[in-house]
């Protein structure tokens, strides 16, 4: 359960919702498609960030394994006013052309990964994910620059709105704790199959390879306060996600 300090804001375990802790539930549905919200949704002052509870915005984590439909989600929070800290975009800032992410991916893995100074992903990933010790020194490279400009960026949103973060695998990355409650987008894996087959050209192999390679939906509910449940089609999802938004921003919904 939670407990409360200073500003509104709470020192938080997770809210987990079908294991019994009988936090007050909201339901929001549409279609196909509903949210699961437990609430409430308040400012965590166990959140590590230089700013006040009151001088800062609600940090919402947004997680999804492939083809659930995160992307949109984002993008309809983010149309609805929300900063975006999405960290597969700041995952190549921070190893762009001249910065010192590369330059310690040059001197750890040599010049070969980056011809003419930018970074040839394919060959990285052809090193790394065959190799755990490569891979765990990608990793100490990247996340702290990753984290440290997620954090600058969710620190740059008003205090009295929402901020995102954005990350496929803030879970499996244990990143839970930078934020104040996590939403995530889950999907029957035949509907997300298709969506991937049609929308992304990938080989129905290949979509079940990648959804089954990844933590499953019943283990992100774990850590979840917010579920978006997609089942139905995009505009059953924007409605949906658009009046988990209004739930955050407001505590209620029109």
């Amino acid at each position: 359960m939670q407990g409360r300090c200073a500003y509104g804001g709470t020192s938080k375990t997770p809210n987990k919702l079908y294991e019994g802790d009988h936090m007050p539930q909201i339901e929001i549905a549409h279609g196909e498609t509903r949210a699961l919200v437990t609430t409430p949704i308040t400012k965590s002052c166990d959140v590590p960030t230089k700013l006040d509870c009151k001088d800062r915005a609600l940090w919402i984590g947004l997680s999804g394994g492939i083809g659930a439909g995160k992307s949109a989600v984002t993008k309809t929070w983010q149309d609805m006013g929300a900063t975006i800290a999405d960290a597969d975009v700041i995952a190549r800032e921070v190893v762009e052309p001249g910065t010192e992410g590369l330059a310690e991916i040059i001197d750890r893995f040599g010049a070969d990964v980056a011809p003419e100074g930018v970074l040839d992903r394919a060959r990285l990933a052809g090193i790394v994910f065959s190799n755990r010790e490569a891979l765990a020194d990608l990793n100490a490279i990247t996340h702290p620059r990753i984290r440290a400009r997620s954090l600058e960026i969710l620190e740059s949103a008003p205090a009295d709105s929402i901020a995102i973060y954005d990350a496929a695998i803030l879970i499996e990355a244990e990143m839970t704790h930078l934020v104040d409650a996590v939403a995530i987008v889950v999907g029957d894996i035949e509907q997300r199959v298709e969506r991937l087959v049609k929308m992304r050209g990938m080989s129905e192999e290949d979509a079940r390879n990648r959804i089954a390679n990844q933590m499953s939906d019943d283990e992100r509910r774990v850590h979840a306060s917010i579920v978006l449940e997609n089942h139905g089609s995009l505009s059953d999802l924007d409605y949906v996600a658009r009046k988990v938004y209004e739930l955050l921003v407001t505590g209620e919904t029109a």
